[in-house]
C-alpha cells in the first residue's frame, strides 16, 4: 500500500473483512502503525515497512510491545530479510550487482531480466552516502524478526522476485537461511515456507485446501532429500527428486528443466 486517508483504509480492510477478500501488503506509510493492528490487516510485506511507519529511528526499545499487539491481531509477517540484504548489497555501488550476475544461478535467469536489472537497477545509483543508514536498516530488522517470532507473530517466506538479483526459486532458499540466521530454528524457518503457507491459504483464502503438511490427504508436494535439513538447510537446495501435487520428478529430469532454462 501506499498512500491513503485513514477512514478509506478502515473501510477498505473492512470491506475486505466483509467479502471474504484477504486484505495484505505494505503498511500505509503516511499512516501510523497503529492503523494496521487497529484494523486488523491481515499480512505485512515486509519488515522494513515498520521502519517506515513504527520503527523510523531504528529504537529497539518498543519492539516486544509492538510484536505483542501485532500478534494479538492475528497478523502476518512477510519478512523479506533476504530481499532487503541484497538492496543492501547493491546500494551505491555495483559490487553487489556484479557479485550476483556473476554467480552460477545467473544463468538460469533470462536475458532481458539480466538486462533490466543492470540498466534500470534502483539501487546501484543511489548516494553511497546513504549506505551507512541502508546496513543500519537491515541489521534492525534481525532484531524485529527475532522480537516478533518470540511474541508468536506468525510469518510466511517471501522475496519479491524479480526485484534486482534475486533468482526466481533460488531466493526462496536464500530466505529459508536469512530467517534461521537471525533466531528461527531450521524448523520453524521451513515451517514458514511449507506448514505455515498452508495454514495462511485455508484460513484466508480456501478453506479446503490442504498443502504445507507430510499428512493424509494433504497435497502431494515433497521433497526427497539425502540428509535431514534440520541438520543442514542446504541440503534443501540439492533434491534427489521432487514431488509436485502428485506428479513425480526425479533428479535427471530437474537437471534437464535446469538445463534447458539456462538456455533462456
Amino acid at each position: 500500500m501506499g498512500r491513503v486517508v485513514g477512514e478509506t483504509f478502515a473501510a477498505l480492510v473492512q470491506v475486505g473483512r466483509t467479502e471474504g477478500i484477504p486484505v495484505l501488503g505494505h503498511a500505509p506509510r503516511n499512516l501510523h502503525f497503529s492503523a494496521v493492528i487497529e484494523n486488523r490487516q491481515i499480512g505485512i510485506a515486509h519488515a522494513k515497512e515498520l521502519i517506515y511507519t513504527r520503527f523510523t529511528s531504528l529504537d529497539t526499545r518498543d519492539l516486544d510491545g509492538v510484536a505483542a499487539s501485532m500478534a494479538q491481531a492475528g497478523t502476518w509477517l512477510t519478512p523479506a530479510l533476504s530481499t532487503f540484504g541484497n538492496i543492501a548489497s547493491q546500494w551505491g555501488t555495483n559490487e553487489g550487482l556484479n557479485a550476483r550476475l556473476n554467480n552460477d544461478l545467473a544463468r538460469y535467469v533470462p536475458d532481458e531480466m539480466i538486462k533490466a536489472w543492470s540498466d534500470r537497477n534502483p539501487y546501484t545509483p543511489q548516494d553511497p552516502r546513504s549506505r551507512a543508514r541502508i546496513d543500519a536498516m537491515f541489521d534492525f530488522q534481525h532484531s524485529l524478526i527475532r522480537s516478533f517470532h518470540r511474541a508468536g507473530v506468525p510469518m510466511l517466506t517471501g522475496t519479491d522476485t524479480p526485484l534486482p538479483v534475486l533468482v526466481p526459486g533460488f531466493s526462496l532458499h536464500d530466505e529459508i537461511d536469512a530467517l534461521s540466521n537471525t533466531g528461527l530454528s531450521r524448523y520453524e524457518a521451513l515451517a514458514a515456507a511449507t506448514r505455515n503457507s498452508g495454514q495462511f491459504v485455508r484460513q484466508y483464502v480456501d478453506d479446503t485446501a490442504v498443502f504445507g503438511t507430510v499428512t493424509l490427504g494433504a497435497r502431494a508436494d515433497l521433497l526427497l532429500l539425502e540428509e535431514d535439513p534440520l541438520a543442514d538447510l542446504a541440503q534443501l537446495r540439492h533434491p534427489l527428486g521432487v514431488m509436485l501435487r502428485g506428479r513425480w520428478f526425479p533428479r535427471t529430469e530437474l537437471d534437464q528443466m535446469l538445463t534447458k532454462a539456462a538456455g533462456n
